[in-house]
C-alpha cells in the first residue's frame, strides 16, 4: 500500500490500525487477582458470569476516549457479585473466647487471620431475610473500638493484632446469623486513576471500604448496578471529571451512598437510595456537579454507628456547587438537607416527604448555615416548608408531600401518579432484581408457592405462598402454603410436594377434618373433602412448611361490581394509591376469587361488609421498628356498629391483624389468617368492644390469636364476644388473653367453644386484668388441644390478677365466674399446669370451676398405678400434691381466692378404669411382650392385633400363620382384659417404637358381662382408646371390630346378650371415619342359619376354636386388601 511517497507492508499497517475488541468472560473458578493480570485492551469487555460470586478487590484496566473498557455481566441468573468480604460459613469457624456469665465471646478462628489483615469493618448475618426486612440491632453487629467495649449481644471488636474477629452472641454466631460476612477495609472496585471505563450490571455487595471509587477518576460510567452494605458507594474523589452514575440501586450504605469529592462535571442522575447514612455527599470544592431525578428514601437508617464524625441521616450533605433537581427525599434521621456556608446549591423542583416525630428521629427539613455563619433549623411539616423556600430563596417550585410509590414495601420506589415528574425515571421495578434479593418477582407469580401443586376435580389450584418466622428474628423465615376452594360434595384433591418432600408420615389436623387421604406415592397424596372444612397437611409431622386447605362453602349474597356502594376488584393483584382502602356507612369491600389486593383496610361507621374469596395480602409490607405498614392494625374497624368479614383471607399482617375498636357487632365467619411472618401480629385484638362472633375461622398468627382488651375507658367495656368452631395456631404466643393493656371498667362474658387448637407453645389462655378492671363469665369448653414437643410452657393457663408491665397503676384487677370443662390435651404428653391465684384481700379470684380435663383421653384426675421406670407420660393431679419425680404441683391455687373447684367428671365404671391388672401373670405377659416390642424397634409391622382374651388366643393357631405368610404380626391380647386395661397398656408402651399400617382392635366383651358397664360406658371408653391410637400410631389404618357374639350365661334373661352387644355395636359403628378409622361387624359369620351362635366355631361358645379363628383370618384378609 502506498501512502504518499512510503509503502506500507501489511504488518506494518496493523501498528496503525485499532485490534479488534476482544470479549473476557469471568467464570466463578476465576479469580479476581488473575483478572487484574489480565491484558485487557481499550475497547475490551470483561463479562462475569451472571450468579457467580468473586471476592477481593477488583482494579480495572483503563480506556480511551471512543473505546472504554466494559465491564459487565452474561449469562442468566442474578447479577453477578463482586465483595470485599471474608465469608465465615460454618458454625467450627467460631471459637469462644471467653465465657461471661450470660453472654459470651466468640473469636474466629487463626486460619482467618491472613484473610483479616486488611481489618474488619462490618459483620453481617446473611441467613435471617436482613434485606427483606431491612437492617437491625439484631442482624448486624456494631463494631466497638475495644474488647471493653463488648458489652451487650450483637457487638464486635477487629482486634489488628492477632488479626480476629471477638463477637459478643449468646449462642455461636453461626447459629444466630447464619454464613456471616467480614466486611474488609478496602473498596470492591479500585477506581483510582482510571480513565474511560463502563460498568454495567454488576452487584457490589459486602465492603469494608467504597462499593466504586477513588482519586483521578475520568470518563467512566458505573450504571445498572445493585451496590450494598459496604462503607461507601459510588465516589469520584479528588481530581475526578467527566463522570456519570445513573440508574444504580444502592442501599445500606454505612456513610454517602454517592459522594463526589473536589471533582468536576460529574452527574448523578436516575438512582435508587435507600437506608444509607448520606444519600448524596458533595465536597467543599466540586463543582459543576448535577445531582437529578434520583430517589432517597429513609437516609440514616441503615448499618452500623458512625466513625468519621462526618453527619449521617441526611439525604443531601453539600458543601460546594451543585444542581439538585426533580428528586424524591422521602424520611431520614437528620435533615434531607446540610448546606454549609461555602455551598453554592441550584435546589429547585424537588419533592419532599418528612413526616414530623417519625419513629422519634428527627426527620427535619434542612439545616442551613447561610452567609452569617448560624446555623437555622427548619422542622418537618408543610408550614416549615414555606419558610424554608421564603428565607433561602431555594426550591421555589419545590412540594412537601407524601409520594405515591409503587409499592414501598416491597423496595418499588416507582412513583405510582403517571406522568410524575419526580425521582428516578425508568427504574427497573422488583419486576427484575429487586431490593429484596431473596423475593420473588412482583405479579401474581410471586405469590405462588413453590413447596406444593393441588389440584381439585382435576383442574389446578392457585396455591399461595406464606411466610412463618417462630418466636424470635433470631430463627430463619419459613415458607409454607395454603389453598382456597369450593368444597363440592366428594371434591377429589389430588397434592404433590414439589421439593420431593416424603409424604408417607403426613399429619392432618385437626383429627375430626371430613377428609379421607390415601397415598399415592412417596411425595404424592390423594385427598377426599367430605363437606366444607378447613385443615393442615404437614410433612412428619412437624410444623415446618405445611399445606394449609380451606375447602370452603358456597359464596352467598355476592354483591354487584355495578353497586356504587360497593369497592369490588376482579381476579388479579391490586394496589391503590396510600395502600389504605376506606370504608364507610354502607359500604362493601369484594374480592372476587382470584383477586390479591395489597392494602390494608380502615373502616369507620355502620353496616359495613369485607367479603369475597379473595386474599387480603399484607405481607408485602414492612414490619420493622418505625415502619410497620400504612396504619397501625392491618384491618381496622373503628367505631363501627354491624360489621361482617367473611369469606376472606388474610396473609402475612405486619402488626395487628384485625382490630376492632369500640364497636358493637362484629362479626368473622369463615375468615382464614395465614400469619406468623413478624412479631405482634395478633389474630383479632377486640378492644372495648361488644357482641363479636367469631364463627368457623382459621387464625395461624405468632403472637395471641385472640387477645382481649379494654385500652380507654372511654369507648366502653368489652362484652358478649364468643369464639366458637374454629382452629387455631399459635407460633409464640398465648392463644386466649384476657386483660392486657386493659383500663376498661370490665370483660365479661367471653366464650370460647367447640375449637380445635392444633399448635401452640406458651399459655393456652391467660385471664389477667390490671389497673382494677374486672373479668367475669368465661367459658373455655369443649376444646381439643394437640400439644406437641414445642409445648413446654411455664403454666398452661393462668387466672391471676396482675400489677406488670401492661398496667398502668399498682392496682390489679379482679376475677369471677370461669368455667374450664371438657377440654382434652393429646399427642405427645407435656407437663401440664394451671394457676388460679388472686390479687389482693379486696380483689379476689373466685368461682373457678375446672371439669373433664383429660389427657390422651385419661381423665386428668385420675392417679395412674406405680409403672416402669423411663415413662414419659405421666397423669397430673389438680389437689396441689407435689408430682412424681418431685416435680412441681400441677394445679396452684394460690391466696385470695374463694370456690375454686376441680371436678373429676362423670364416673367411669370400674371395669373401665384405666389401670392394669394386679394378677402376676398379666405383668409377666406384659413382660414377654415388652420384648417382642423391642425387637421391632425403628421398623414398621404390618398388623397389630389388640385386645382380650380372644386376641391372645391368637397365639399358636394355624389361621395366625397364614397372616404371617405375607406381613409381621404382632397379638397384643390380655385375658380378661377391659377397655380400660387396654387403654392402659397403650399408654404405657404397647403402641410406641415401631410403625404400624394396620391395627385391629377388639374389645369390650369383658366389659359388658362384668355386668356394670351399659353399652354407652364401653362406647366411651372405646371412643377415647381410638384417640390414644391415632395419637401413638397417627399413619395406622385403624380396624375396630364389633364385639362378637356369645352366647347367655345360667343367670341371664334369653336376650339380655344380644340386644346389648347389638347396642353397643350400633354405637361403635359411629366411630368411623372411612379414613382413619374402620369399622368392620363379622359377628353374622359366627351364626347359623337361624341366627343362633354357631358352636362348631367355639371353644367354650365364646372363645374361637381353630376353626372360628379361620373365619376371622378370612375377614382380615379381606379388610386389608381393600385400600380406600
Amino acid at each position: 500500500m502506498t501512502i504518499g511517497r512510503y509503502v506500507l507492508t501489511g504488518v506494518c499497517l496493523g501498528m496503525f490500525l485499532p485490534a479488534a475488541a476482544r470479549t473476557w468472560r469471568v467464570e466463578p473458578a476465576t479469580t479476581l487477582a488473575e483478572v487484574n493480570a489480565w491484558a485487557v485492551k481499550p475497547g475490551d469487555s470483561v463479562l462475569f458470569r451472571r450468579g457467580g460470586v468473586w471476592r477481593g478487590t477488583l482494579k480495572p484496566r483503563s480506556g480511551r476516549p471512543g473505546a472504554p473498557v466494559v465491564y459487565s455481566c452474561f449469562g442468566e441468573g442474578p447479577k453477578p457479585q463482586l465483595s470485599s468480604s471474608v465469608c465465615v460459613a460454618d458454625a467450627k469457624e467460631w471459637l469462644p473466647a471467653n465465657h461471661d456469665g450470660r453472654w459470651e465471646l466468640w473469636q474466629t478462628r487463626p486460619a482467618c487471620a491472613k484473610d483479616l489483615a486488611p481489618g474488619v469493618r462490618g459483620v453481617f448475618g446473611t441467613a435471617m431475610g436482613l434485606v427483606q426486612e431491612g437492617a437491625s440491632e439484631d442482624n448486624i453487629a456494631r463494631a466497638v473500638a475495644g474488647e471493653n467495649g463488648l458489652d451487650r449481644h450483637m457487638t464486635f471488636w477487629y482486634d489488628a493484632a492477632q488479626r480476629r474477629v471477638v463477637l459478643r452472641s449468646w449462642c455461636n454466631p453461626f447459629d444466630y446469623l447464619g454464613a456471616t460476612e467480614l466486611v474488609l477495609a478496602r473498596p470492591i472496585i479500585d477506581l483510582t486513576g482510571c480513565r474511560d471505563i463502563v460498568f454495567d450490571g454488576l452487584s457490589l455487595r459486602y465492603g469494608g471500604g467504597a462499593a466504586a471509587g477513588g482519586a483521578n477518576v475520568s470518563r467512566t460510567i458505573v450504571r445498572n448496578c445493585d451496590i450494598s452494605y459496604t462503607v461507601s458507594g459510588i465516589v469520584f474523589g479528588p481530581d475526578s471529571v467527566a463522570c456519570r452514575a445513573a440508574r444504580n440501586r444502592i442501599w445500606q450504605v454505612r456513610d454517602a451512598a454517592l459522594a463526589v469529592k473536589d471533582a468536576s462535571d460529574i452527574e448523578l442522575t436516575d438512582n435508587v437510595v435507600w437506608k444509607c447514612g448520606v444519600s448524596f455527599a458533595g465536597g467543599k470544592r466540586s463543582r459543576d456537579v448535577r445531582f437529578v431525578h434520583n430517589t432517597c428514601v429513609e437516609a440514616g437508617l441503615g448499618w452500623g454507628p458512625d466513625k468519621t464524625g462526618a453527619p449521617r441521616g441526611s439525604h443531601l450533605v453539600l458543601a460546594g456547587e451543585a444542581s439538585i433537581a426533580s428528586n424524591v427525599f422521602y424520611r431520614c434521621a437528620e435533615y434531607a438537607v446540610r448546606l454549609s456556608g461555602t455551598a453554592k446549591a441550584a435546589l429547585d423542583d424537588n419533592l419532599y416527604w418528612l413526616p414530623p416525630d417519625w419513629d422519634g428521629v428527627e426527620n427535619r427539613i434542612c439545616r442551613w448555615t447561610g452567609k452569617t455563619g448560624e446555623p437555622r433549623l427548619f422542622e418537618s411539616g408543610e408550614k416549615s416548608f414555606r419558610r424554608f423556600r421564603q428565607e433561602t430563596g431555594l426550591e421555589t417550585r419545590g412540594v412537601f408531600r407524601k409520594p405515591d410509590f409503587t409499592n414501598a414495601y416491597r423496595k418499588d420506589y416507582r412513583l405510582f401518579s403517571a406522568g410524575a415528574n419526580y425521582g428516578a425515571r425508568g427504574m427497573p421495578g422488583v419486576d427484575e432484581d429487586q431490593f429484596v434479593t431473596n423475593g420473588a418477582p412482583y405479579g401474581m407469580e410471586s405469590l405462588r408457592s413453590g413447596l406444593w401443586t393441588v389440584s381439585a376435580g382435576g383442574r389446578p389450584a392457585f396455591v399461595h405462598r406464606a411466610f412463618a418466622r417462630y418466636n424470635s428474628v433470631s430463627y430463619p423465615r419459613d415458607e409454607y402454603a395454603f389453598v382456597n376452594l369450593e368444597a363440592k360434595e366428594g371434591l377429589e384433591l389430588f397434592i404433590e410436594a414439589c421439593d420431593g418432600r416424603d409424604l408417607s408420615n403426613v399429619l392432618i389436623q385437626p383429627a375430626s377434618a371430613p377428609v379421607r387421604l390415601t397415598r399415592q406415592g412417596r411425595s404424592r397424596l390423594s385427598v377426599k373433602v367430605l363437606r366444607p372444612c378447613k385443615f393442615s397437611i404437614e410433612p412428619d409431622e412437624r410444623r415446618t412448611g405445611p399445606l394449609f386447605v380451606f375447602a370452603n362453602p358456597p359464596e352467598k349474597n355476592v354483591p354487584s361490581a355495578d353497586d356504587p356502594k360497593v369497592k369490588y376488584f376482579d381476579a388479579g393483584l391490586h394496589r391503590v394509591p396510600g395502600d389504605v382502602v376506606r370504608l364507610g356507612t354502607g359500604e362493601t369491600l369484594y374480592l372476587a376469587e382470584g383477586a390479591v389486593l395489597q392494602a390494608a383496610v380502615r373502616a369507620e361507621g355502620s353496616d359495613i361488609r369485607l367479603c369475597g374469596r379473595g386474599v387480603l395480602d399484607a405481607s408485602v409490607f414492612e414490619s420493622t421498628r418505625g415502619n410497620k405498614g400504612p396504619q397501625y392494625a392491618f384491618v381496622d374497624l373503628y367505631k363501627c356498629r354491624n360489621v361482617t368479614l367473611e369469606d376472606l383471607t388474610i396473609l402475612g399482617s405486619y402488626h395487628w391483624t384485625v382490630y376492632p375498636e369500640g364497636c358493637d357487632g362484629v362479626t368473622l365467619r369463615n375468615v382464614k389468617i395465614c400469619g406468623s411472618r413478624c412479631a405482634n401480629d395478633d389474630g383479632i385484638d377486640p378492644s372495648n368492644t361488644r357482641d363479636l362472633l367469631i364463627d368457623d375461622c382459621f387464625f395461624r398468627t405468632q403472637d395471641d390469636s385472640v387477645a382481649v382488651k379494654g385500652i380507654t375507658r372511654e369507648n366502653g367495656n368489652c362484652e358478649r364476644i364468643v369464639v366458637r368452631n374454629s382452629i387455631f395456631w399459635c407460633d409464640f404466643a398465648r392463644i386466649v388473653c384476657l386483660g392486657h393493656e386493659s383500663r376498661a371498667a370490665h370483660i365479661a362474658g367471653f366464650r370460647f367453644e367447640n375449637n380445635d387448637i392444633v399448635r401452640y407453645v406458651r399459655p393456652l389462655m391467660l385471664i389477667e386484668p390490671g389497673d382494677d378492671m374486672a373479668i367475669s363469665n368465661v367459658v373455655f369448653r369443649n376444646v381439643r388441644v394437640r400439644t406437641d414437643v414445642h409445648g413446654r410452657t411455664e403454666a398452661t393457663m393462668r387466672i391471676q390478677p396482675v400489677v406488670n408491665v401492661y398496667t398502668q397503676s399498682d392496682k390489679p384487677g379482679r376475677i369471677a365466674n370461669v368455667e374450664v370443662s371438657q377440654v382434652a390435651f393429646e399427642g405427645t404428653a407435656i407437663p401440664l399446669r394451671f394457676f388460679v391465684k388472686g390479687g389482693d384481700r379486696t380483689r379476689m379470684t373466685r368461682n373457678v370451676r375446672f371439669s373433664g380435663v383429660t389427657v390422651d383421653g385419661v381423665p386428668a384426675t385420675e392417679q395412674t398405678p406405680a409403672r416402669p421406670a423411663g415413662c414419659t407420660v405421666s397423669n397430673v393431679w389438680f389437689d396441689g400434691e407435689a408430682r412424681p419425680d418431685g416435680e412441681e404441683p400441677l394445679f396452684v391455687r394460690g391466696p385470695y381466692t374463694e370456690g375454686i373447684v376441680f371436678e373429676a367428671g362423670a364416673t367411669e365404671s370400674r371395669t373401665m378404669r384405666v389401670s392394669p391388672k394386679d394378677d402376676a401373670w398379666w405383668w409377666a405377659r406384659r413382660d414377654e411382650k415388652a420384648r417382642e416390642i423391642a425387637a421391632f424397634r425403628g421398623k414398621e409391622v404390618d398388623l397389630a392385633l389388640l385386645g382380650d382374651s380372644i386376641t391372645q388366643g391368637w397365639d399358636g393357631q394355624p389361621a395366625l400363620e397364614r397372616l404371617r405368610k405375607s406381613r409381621t404380626v404382632l397379638t397384643l391380647g390380655y385375658n380378661g382384659d377391659t377397655v380400660g386395661n387396654l387403654r392402659w397398656r397403650c399408654l404405657w408402651g404397647e403402641l410406641d417404637g415401631y410403625r404400624a399400617r394396620d391395627i385391629l382392635v377388639l374389645i369390650g366383651t369383658n366389659d359388658l358381662g362384668g355386668g356394670d358397664a351399659k353399652p354407652e360406658d364401653v362406647f366411651a371408653a372405646v371412643r377415647k382408646l381410638v384417640a390414644l391410637i391415632r395419637i401413638k400410631q397417627p399413619n395406622a389404618r385403624i380396624h375396630l371390630l364389633a364385639v362378637l357374639p356369645r352366647d347367655v350365661g345360667e343367670k341371664e334373661t334369653p336376650r339380655l346378650w344380644p340386644d346389648r352387644i347389638s347396642a353397643c355395636n350400633r354405637l361403635l359403628e359411629g366411630l368411623a371415619d372411612g379414613r382413619h378409622v374402620f369399622f368392620h361387624d363379622v359377628g353374622a359369620r359366627f351364626l347359623d342359619a337361624a341366627g343362633r351362635l354357631n358352636a362348631a366355631l367355639f371353644w367354650d361358645r365364646l372363645h374361637p376354636n381353630p376353626s372360628g379363628y379361620g373365619v376371622l383370618a378370612e375377614e382380615i384378609e379381606r379388610m386389608l386388601s381393600v385400600r380406600n
